[in-house]
């Protein structure tokens, strides 16, 4: 009972990490400005980010996009920190997997004028923000990762001196590091120190998963798996119909 709590306990942990990184590139949002109506302003953004793992399917992760577009006679600046969910399937030999995001903010976006006028007031506000998308992780060596993401942005802000929706859109490349607390080197769920095949994965057929070995053939008499018509049960070899894997 208690190796089998243990067990339990390995696989709902393995998979769970931190991971920290930074994302750049471009981003587009509006508002009206000073200067007049600055919708589909384009310019960078950097963001350094932070997550927590839990398991190999979803997590938590907190960014501060720190955003630059340039205005007409000055710039406009948007800080604040995202709070974003992400799932994604489980990752497997590929390395590429796609993640779903979603997540909520608050900004702090700050406009004046380039070279700085004295007589003209900046402009502050801070606005509430929500975001959707997608992302591609790229694993690469060891706990390096590369991710490429769109996440299209809506904004609580002022439009022609009225409260309205202002979207929006980020789109960033950037690297990561990814460090599990539980070791588990072939992605399958199953610790390393519980893993009788580190590093082979488990195929999950019903036939002894735990164990953390693939079974090419569960009943082992030599047909296999993806040709065996009774995988469970071994072929008697009669000459009748040796080849489907069933007896006869």
């Amino acid at each position: 009972m208690a190796l089998l709590i243990a067990w339990m306990v390995g696989a709902a942990l393995a998979g769970t990490g931190i991971e920290t990184g930074a994302q750049g590139g471009l981003v587009v949002t509006g508002e009206t400005l000073p200067t007049g109506p600055a919708l589909l302003s384009a310019g960078g953004t950097l963001s350094p980010r932070m997550g927590v793992w839990f398991g190999r399917y979803s997590g938590i992760e907190i960014d501060l996009p720190i955003s630059f577009l340039p205005e007409e006679g000055g710039q406009f600046r948007v800080v604040g920190p995202h709070l974003t969910y992400l799932v994604g399937p489980a990752p497997g030999p590929s390395i590429l997997r796609p993640l779903f995001r979603v997540g909520v903010g608050v900004e702090s976006r700050r406009w004046r004028t380039l070279p700085i006028e004295l007589d003209v007031a900046p402009y502050h506000r801070w606005v509430f923000e929500a975001h959707a998308g997608v992302a591609l992780d790229i694993r690469a060596l060891g706990a390096l990762h590369f991710r490429a993401q769109v996440d299209g942005t809506l904004a609580v802000a002022q439009v022609d001196g009225k409260t309205a929706p202002v979207p929006g859109l980020m789109a960033t490349f950037g690297f990561g590091a990814r460090f599990d607390i539980i070791e588990d080197r072939d992605k399958d769920l199953i610790p390393n120190k519980q893993d009788g095949c580190p590093d082979a994965t488990e195929d999950e057929d019903g036939w002894q998963d735990e164990d953390g070995c693939p079974d090419p053939d569960n009943d082992m008499d030599g047909v296999p798996d993806t040709l065996d018509g009774c995988d469970s049960d071994p072929e008697d070899l009669d000459d009748i119909e040796d080849y489907d894997g069933c007896p006869e």
